[in-house]
């Protein structure tokens, strides 16, 4: 059995979906079907069927499912304890990341947390700016390291211009933007939404997520020319609002997930029908200038990343 095999595994009975399984890890929908069914053959039963869900587990997948994460944190473990032993415990310094806010929520703690366990004696300074920001910084510094969002449709990219044409961009995970509604709202019963019926329902959204600058400013100008009804910078009052049916939200899946606005009886997750997923990147100058520090802080984003 292969860590790739229960990577996949995990990732499927977890998302219930084998073209999400496959955008999460940058592969062919048939490269996960693949690895499913040598999984099962090694097992020797089936472990997902095809329900209105999605592909769901049976009940031989459910009794793999916490083995299977256990063994892929042994493995992180593992990864990190031979690092840990083969690299220099006693590199100093100090590491300047800047990071948009979503990549920060999601991607920033897993990497410092890792970074750390390896490198206990560098010390961090964390700065915080939008995707465009974070860009021109990488690209105006060849030492610049930031984490940034950026579209997965390679036809919205222009949103990023120019500087995306001045960095070098290395994958570490992915997201999706989604629309967030009241569970009785009558589009809670919806699979999927377009943006157009989006535009329809008064937006709210995190001030955090949006600003003048901001890339995503720009795509929603360029889907539909939207303004959102209410910005805030109160989660709570976000929260809210969206249950209260009295508007819908526009945000990432994951950071939403993270952030605990939401009970989860009281608010539904529609994607949208348009490509909306997003890479968490490192941005970095086309002509690096690294020192020991940010170069191992590199290393690092390339060794984690969640691509085969």
């Amino acid at each position: 059995m292969r860590a790739e095999h229960l990577k996949y595994f995990v990732a499927l009975a977890e998302n219930h979906s084998i073209t999400k399984t496959s955008l999460e890890f940058y592969t062919s929908h048939q490269s996960v079907s693949k690895v499913i069914r040598q999984l099962e053959e090694e097992m020797g039963t089936a472990l997902f069927v095809r329900s209105q869900k999605g592909m769901t587990l049976t009940p031989e997948g459910e009794v793999l499912l916490p083995v299977a994460r256990e063994t892929m944190r042994a493995f992180q473990q593992v990864r990190l304890d031979i690092s840990h032993i083969n690299r220099q415990k006693a590199l100093e310094g100090e590491l300047l990341l800047y990071g948009a806010p979503i990549a920060n929520a999601i991607a920033m703690p897993t990497l410092l947390d890792s970074f750390s366990f390896l490198y206990p004696k560098v010390r961090y300074q964390i700065r915080e700016a939008n995707t465009l920001d974070c860009m021109k910084y990488a690209a105006l510094h060849h030492g610049g390291l930031a984490l940034v969002v950026v579209m997965h449709d390679e036809q919205l990219r222009e949103i990023y211009t120019p500087y995306i044409n001045q960095i070098h961009l290395t994958p570490f995970t992915k997201d999706e933007y989604i629309c967030m509604v009241s569970a009785q709202s009558p589009l809670a019963k919806r699979k999927t939404l377009s943006v157009h019926e989006l535009l329809e329902h008064p937006i709210a959204m995190l001030q955090t997520e949006i600003s003048e600058t901001h890339p995503f400013t720009k795509l929603l100008q360029r889907l539909g020319n939207m303004v959102p009804a209410l910005l805030t910078q109160s989660r709570q009052l976000y929260g809210q609002l969206i249950a209260s049916g009295r508007y819908v939200g526009l945000g990432s899946r994951r950071m939403s997930d993270f952030s605990l606005l939401f009970n989860d009886n009281d608010i539904v997750y529609i994607p949208f029908e348009e490509d909306l997923s997003v890479d968490i990147m490192l941005a970095t100058n086309i002509h690096p200038s690294h020192d020991p520090v940010a170069k191992a802080f590199t290393d690092l984003v390339k060794e984690q990343a969640s691509v085969p």
